[in-house]
């Protein structure tokens, strides 16, 4: 198959697909022992770095990943097709002889631009370091004066997405600026204590570049049901009321989504049932225009929102009622007969 699809499209055999990652680096990630050989045969470029960035973060060689995936054939195959093991290999995987000797045999590559082949970005070595979550090798380069201060943000992104603290640490010891990174997850108390002594801001209800604050963003249907980290984020200080671009709140979003057990949380701990959005539409009205396909999560919605009072007759800005956008919908008549006690009041 690999060679009809090389018959047809001999320019994929370096292309670059998604993350920059190219069909010799696909067949290493998969362990695709006959497919390496074939493409190494046939002429594939054996250095062209990729990378999945939420595992790795940074673009990674061929020969860097087999080791990271502990594949020795793998790492065989690529030797003998003279693959070159890099100083960015060893940041990457924590190899900090090799690192040593490298770093003494070139200087200069301590703060040198990397360019990255997926994207306009640049990196450097450091990124590659923190990416590997390797404290000694971050240590070696924080002696040698190794410039972070710029990079603050994503370096400090990098390790706090991978939850090494160590490493957090250890950046604002060798110049990471701590105001660079906003903290708004819910964490345990003596992380924050822990982050608070650094110099982060702790801010659970900061939203994003979206305009979602954390606790509504959770909510969202696209994000799961999770009503644990709900309730994380309300023990950590989320306002239960915080709105995004829209107006809505938590319970809006929950409603929206079918998510009954968020819903459940988010009244137990004093969420408004009649919290208008911009468009002055409540939950209900959210839940009467949710559009997912799991009708009975939709029904358990509806029947839990209106069990605990909300109001029927609630208006929007447009003069419409919560009840005549349910009896607009095209299945108006299924979900009337599931509904429980929403026929008394209609």
């Amino acid at each position: 198959m690999l060679e009809e699809i090389l018959r047809q499209k001999p320019h994929w055999l370096n292309h670059r697909g998604s993350h920059g990652r190219t069909m010799l680096w696909e067949a290493v990630y998969h362990g695709k022992i006959g497919s390496m050989q074939y493409l190494l045969d046939k002429g594939a470029e054996i250095e062209a770095p990729g990378c999945h960035f939420s595992e790795h973060l940074v673009e990674i060689s061929p020969l860097c990943l087999a080791i990271y995936k502990v594949d020795t054939a793998a790492q065989e195959i690529l030797l003998r097709y003279g693959a070159k093991y890099d100083i960015y290999s060893a940041a990457f995987l924590g190899d900090a002889s090799s690192f040593r000797q490298k770093l003494e045999e070139n200087p200069e590559v301590l703060d040198r631009i990397h360019p990255m082949a997926w994207t306009e970005e640049k990196t450097a070595l450091i990124f590659y370091a923190v990416a590997g979550g390797n404290h000694e090798i971050l240590q070696l380069m924080g002696e040698r004066g190794v410039r972070i201060k710029p990079d603050s943000h994503w370096l400090l992104k990098f390790a706090y997405w991978k939850e090494d603290f160590t490493l957090m640490e250890l950046l604002v010891k060798y110049g990471a600026d701590p105001k660079a990174l906003i903290i708004s997850d819910p964490l345990e108390e003596e992380v924050y204590t822990r982050l608070r002594a650094l110099g982060f801001e702790i801010d659970i209800n900061r939203p994003d570049k979206m305009g979602w604050p954390p606790i509504v963003y959770a909510s969202r249907g696209d994000n799961g049901e999770h009503p644990e980290e709900i309730q994380k984020l309300l023990d950590a200080g989320a306002d239960i009321e915080a709105v995004n671009a829209k107006g809505k709140t938590a319970l809006h979003t929950a409603a929206k989504a079918g998510f009954a057990k968020v819903i459940k949380v988010l009244l137990e701990n004093g969420a408004d049932l009649e919290s208008r959005d911009l468009q002055e539409e409540t939950p209900l009205f959210s839940a009467f225009r949710s559009s997912i396909r799991k009708k009975d999560k939709l029904v358990e919605c509806m029947n839990l929102l209106i069990s605990e009072g909300a109001d029927l007759q609630a208006k929007n800005k447009k003069g419409r009622t919560a009840k005549e956008v349910l009896l607009a919908r095209k299945d108006s008549a299924e979900l009337l007969e599931k509904l429980d006690r929403i026929n008394e009041q209609l």
